[in-house]
């Protein structure tokens, strides 16, 4: 490939995906109390055929001709229906999924020549996840103006996987990790007018450790852990002004991390040992006048591995290709994570022909953001523009004209370093398009 959007490869990839989902809420008014249920199901199925080296040579290819999944989700809440100084809800969760895929990798004999002979791994992995959980808040008025809110949750996961490979069965066969973890929040919201409030708050999480279905290892990586404090303004000075303001700070330890593999025919999944993420992020919306409204929204935030010292990296090679590595990415940034971030958005009404004239526009802006954890490869910073002229009648018959990344903005959604070579996929280029909506 010579520029964006442009592909090299030996054949043509397919990608053809199938997602079906249902789902259920009730509610129960009592006087004492509202039961709420939400219960729902999801099947996927699928086949993907992909070039995995980007180029015009027979070197590597990771083909999916199967992919299964499916699952059941099933929630009840109980929530307070007095209007007393106390409110409360507390609820149960559950939850099984079951997967499974055929996978062929295709990489070059090492003892071979350049492109043959090609080996082949074959993968046929399947997963199941089970997992309940069990959760109360409640929210006390100490004054008329000023709240503590204190909520708890108890989660217990099983994971369970089974990885062939070659046609055998990995030992011991089976396996299986289960996942349990307490975590907790608290939060007190200081009301001190009728349309402004300061708040803080600190709260813990947890996400459970995972098999990695792309890798012969039966062995999972740790569960991810989080501490997380929030503090902020939520202010309406205005009847034209609405402000949130907040800084925040999150101690990440066994972050889960992905990269490609050593000889880039599948992925690794890693821990980083710890992370810290910090920042601050204000927004306001401007009603200057009926029918204009005005949004914006800057951040800033310092993303950094504070220990990761076995992270995969790949050192591009004199002819071509790269090395695989590993290295420490202790003090490097967190990736997908831009140190500034800035929005723009204007929507204008206005009354034409018996009707209403729409004009929309949008402007993001990102700094630098890094796509791998040892920052050799990054996304220069970047502005995208997008933007919708419509008209809706009286008779509630809506017609647009609109465009996505007006400039043709060249923005990397990710850069995948392997062995065989690193390849970018960006973000769409500029889209055109129109619309037509009924409402009734």
């Amino acid at each position: 490939p010579q520029k964006p959007w442009q592909t090299s490869a030996n054949w043509e990839p397919r990608v053809d995906y199938e997602k079906i989902t249902v789902s259920l809420r009730g509610r129960i008014e009592l006087d004492a109390f509202n039961i709420e249920t939400a219960t729902g199901y999801m099947h996927n199925s699928g086949e993907q055929f992909i070039d995995a080296d980007s180029s015009n040579l027979d070197l590597a290819q990771i083909n999916l001709p199967t992919i299964k999944a499916e699952a059941f989700s099933q929630e009840v809440r109980l929530l307070s229906a007095g209007s007393g100084p106390f409110n409360w809800l507390v609820g149960a969760y559950g939850f099984y999924m079951t997967g499974l895929f055929d996978a062929d990798f295709v990489v070059p004999n090492p003892a071979g020549p350049l492109t043959l002979p090609l080996i082949h791994t074959y993968l046929l992995p399947e997963s199941k996840t089970t997992s309940f959980a069990g959760f109360a808040e409640g929210t006390y008025a100490l004054t008329d103006e000023l709240f503590l809110t204190v909520g708890a949750r108890y989660t217990t996961e099983k994971r369970e996987f089974i990885q062939v490979l070659n046609g055998n069965v990995v030992p011991p066969g089976w396996v299986d990790k289960r996942f349990n973890r307490a975590t907790y929040r608290a939060a007190l919201r200081y009301q001190f007018t009728e349309d402004a409030n300061v708040y803080a708050s600190y709260g813990t999480g947890f996400k459970s450790g995972v098999y990695n279905l792309l890798s012969p290892s039966t062995v999972p990586v740790d569960p991810e852990k989080i501490k997380a404090w929030e503090g902020g303004v939520k202010a309406d000075p205005f009847y034209w002004l609405r402000t949130n303001f907040s800084v925040f700070h999150y101690d990440y330890s066994d972050l889960q991390v992905q990269a490609r593999n050593s000889d880039g025919s599948g992925f690794v999944l890693l821990n980083a040992a710890s992370s810290e993420l910090y920042g601050g992020e204000a927004e306001a919306t401007i009603i200057p006048t009926d029918g204009l409204n005005i949004r914006t929204a800057v951040s800033y935030l310092h993303g950094e591995y504070t220990d990761f010292p076995g992270a995969q990296d790949f050192v591009p090679l004199p002819q071509g290709g790269n090395a695989a590595v590993v290295t420490d990415a202790s003090g490097n940034k967190v990736i997908r994570a831009p140190r500034f971030t800035a929005m723009l958005g204007v929507d204008w009404r206005i009354p034409l022909a018996g009707g209403e004239l729409g004009l929309a526009g949008n402007v993001f802006h990102s700094s630098r953001v890094y796509y791998d954890a040892p920052n050799r490869y990054s996304q220069d910073p970047y502005e995208m523009v997008s933007g919708e002229i419509s008209w809706t009648t009286a008779e509630d018959l809506r017609f647009s004209l609109w465009a996505t990344n007006l400039t043709n903005a060249k923005v990397a959604q990710q850069i995948r370093p392997g062995a065989p070579g690193t390849d970018i996929l960006y973000e769409k280029p500029r889209v055109v398009g129109v619309g037509a909506e009924y409402r009734f």
